[in-house]
């Protein structure tokens, strides 16, 4: 008998990442001792290079493919902890990577965590590991994403089972793919200041069951409080700027399309479709908002789109919400409050981040 188990790390690994993983490099540090058990038998976790990420401004897809550490778990059918292996060189893989336990028979649940910096390293139990509290600008930025994923396996007398687990992100990917401006050829100065997400929730766990209590630019804000701290990534910076904003400084003639200004910006998921009308100084939980920040003839305009419109359930983990813009009229003055009918055009292609399918959708 013999089931088969590959984690795919994403482009992260197919690139390099885990010569720690390699048995020519390292031995990983097993925190339970490997003595084989009576009637035992063999669990065999795989570990293979994934697909490839997309390049874009601000973060690259050679970040999004960094891979600093691996950490394996395995569970018993009670919940209890019986093995852990953590893997902290880089090096390449460009070949899958085996780790072997020798368990008891019955049946186990296996997590790879990559990124995580030995996140599980205090738990005991597998109710313990799902509830470890992220928040994202810790385990997502230029030093790496973290990615998590489980399965289950059993393990039969004398026999090998081989696991394999796809270990996704845990945040969802907004990509501002190109902007197009069909303004009135009367506005003679156009030109893109940056892409916004405002309304971030930026807390999570590892189960990705934990609720929304975190937030980052509240109503498009660096400080909620104050009306005019409108985030211009320079006075009013954003907060975790390397994922929720982008700097463009590009001018836009009338009729022309740019790709240039193509960037992606992370936020963790958020299901709420409820989007504020008005700036007010007590925040209250809704949706995400992407932002395309204009300046018009020095006038600063803003053209804000709801991102999760048109996706079932909201901002979904591990999902790329790629944006195209046309400008037809002049934005809002503020980054969150919904646009007048005629203002903007917009497709969203919404897709499984590696795969690069998925569902395109007009605005």
């Amino acid at each position: 008998m013999k089931l088969v188990l590959k984690l795919f790390f994403t482009v992260a690994l197919a690139l390099g990442v885990l010569a720690g993983c390699t048995k020519e490099t390292a031995t990983p540090k097993q925190d339970k001792n490997d003595v084989e058990p009576a009637g035992s038998g063999i669990l065999a976790v795989v570990i293979s290079p994934g697909a490839a990420s997309v390049k874009s401004g601000g973060i690259s897809s050679e970040v999004e493919r960094i891979v600093r550490d691996c950490e394996i778990l395995v569970f018993d059918d009670s919940g209890r902890l019986s093995r852990r292996s953590y893997f902290d060189k880089q090096g390449t893989l460009d070949s899958s990577m085996q780790e072997k336990y020798s368990l008891a028979m019955g049946e186990y649940r296996v997590y790879a965590i990559i990124n995580g910096g030995g996140i599980g390293g205090d738990v005991s139990t597998l109710e313990a590991l799902l509830a470890k509290p992220i928040l994202m600008d810790e385990y997502y930025g230029s030093d790496g994403f973290l990615h998590i994923g489980g399965g289950v396996a059993s393990v039969a007398l004398n026999q090998t089972t081989t696991l394999e687990i796809e270990a996704l992100r845990l945040v969802s990917r907004i990509r501002l793919e190109s902007v197009r401006s069909n303004l009135p050829e009367t506005y003679t100065d156009v030109r893109l200041k940056g892409f916004l997400l405002c309304n971030v929730v930026a807390n999570g766990n590892l189960g990705g069951t934990a609720a929304a209590s975190w937030w980052y630019n509240r109503y498009g804000r660096s400080i909620l409080v104050q009306k005019e701290s409108i985030i211009d990534g320079s006075k009013y910076p954003a907060q975790a700027p390397e994922l929720t904003w982008h700097s463009l400084n590009l001018p836009l003639k009338h009729g022309e399309s740019t790709t240039e200004s193509a960037c992606n910006l992370y936020c963790m998921p958020n299901k709420l479709e409820n989007q504020v009308k008005s700036w007010r100084e007590d925040f209250s939980p809704c949706a995400t908002i992407a932002t395309l920040c204009v300046e018009v003839d020095g006038e600063a305009y803003y053209y804000p789109l709801r991102v999760n419109r048109y996706a079932e359930g909201g901002l979904a983990a591990n999902t790329s919400y790629s944006i195209s813009m046309t400008l037809d009229n002049l934005g809002s003055k503020d980054p969150t409050v919904p646009l007048d009918n005629g203002s903007l055009q917009a497709t969203i292609k919404v897709a499984n981040w590696d795969d690069g399918g998925g569902s395109v959708y007009s605005y």
